[in-house]
């Protein structure tokens, strides 16, 4: 894994330098081909971008995923330790894991071993069809909300054409704001205020969320996995380690932890 994860660096090292910017229209095209994935090309491109952010300012960390190797069906597959994994990290947030989160990944970690459990033995039961069926039935809701979404973008789109100052202004208004949640974890009392001061004159609208167990350096976790607002969220106007952990039910864009080296 640790070979792997150097040769992905002297990868990005290689496609970023100056001599490659001729060949990425062609490499772009073999990688598509090679590659199945739901993600919009535009997303990809932003979370390139978001990538290289990262990689630059330093705030990019890997590690591997504790678990287990085991074959299935004949197909290799690495089985992740849940609880481990969360555990893992919180650490690299410089953050601790409460008794409360430790439980959630316990039961989490529960349900995917029995998920696991009943794929190893080809469970058929009734039962197990009726959650398969559900699954399905939930996996369509999804993909038929996120086309209406789609559509209304477009709607959107062609309304713009017709009124392109307005749109524009809306447009840029709506770009320039991210819903945040900020968390002083810095042990200053003065230092979240100062914070969502900045935050706000860049543009990100700020939800409170009082103050935490102080860690050393300021993190920011973006709740999806969206390229655009990852890449806005790189761009906090203070030092930062970027991380990605999504939630579906999260009420913000991101959460900014605070910490020690706010400056």
């Amino acid at each position: 894994i640790r070979r792997q994860q150097h040769f992905l660096m002297a990868v990005y090292d290689k496609i970023t330098s100056a001599d490659m910017l001729l060949h990425i229209p062609g490499l772009a095209k073999q990688l598509t081909s090679m590659v199945k994935t739901d993600m919009p090309l535009s997303d990809m491109m932003d979370l390139g971008r978001a990538l290289h952010s990262m990689v630059k300012e330093k705030g990019l960390s890997m590690a591997m995923v504790p678990g287990t190797p085991k074959y299935i069906d004949g197909i290799s597959y690495w089985l992740p330790d849940i609880t481990d994994l969360r555990e893992l990290m919180v650490k690299m947030q410089g953050a601790t894991m409460t008794e409360h989160y430790k439980s959630a990944a316990e039961l989490m970690e529960k349900e995917y071993n029995n998920a696991v459990e009943k794929v190893e033995k080809g469970d058929d039961s009734e039962e197990n069809k009726e959650a398969v069926k559900e699954e399905k039935e939930l996996k369509a809701k999804k993909e038929e909300k996120a086309k209406e979404e789609e559509a209304k973008q477009s709607g959107k789109s062609k309304k713009a054409g017709k009124d392109q100052k307005s749109a524009a202004s809306e447009e840029a208004s709506s770009d320039s704001r991210g819903v945040v949640r900020l968390v002083n974890c810095s042990g200053s009392k003065t230092a979240g205020a100062e914070a969502a001061a900045r935050l706000r004159n860049a543009g990100f609208e700020v939800i409170s969320g009082g103050s935490g167990e102080i860690i050393a350096n300021t993190v920011v976790v973006s709740t999806t996995n969206n390229g655009a607002v990852v890449n806005r969220l790189s761009n906090v106007p203070f030092a930062h380690q970027m991380r990605i952990s999504r939630d579906g039910a999260a009420d913000c864009d991101g959460v900014i932890m605070l910490g020690a080296d706010f400056k």
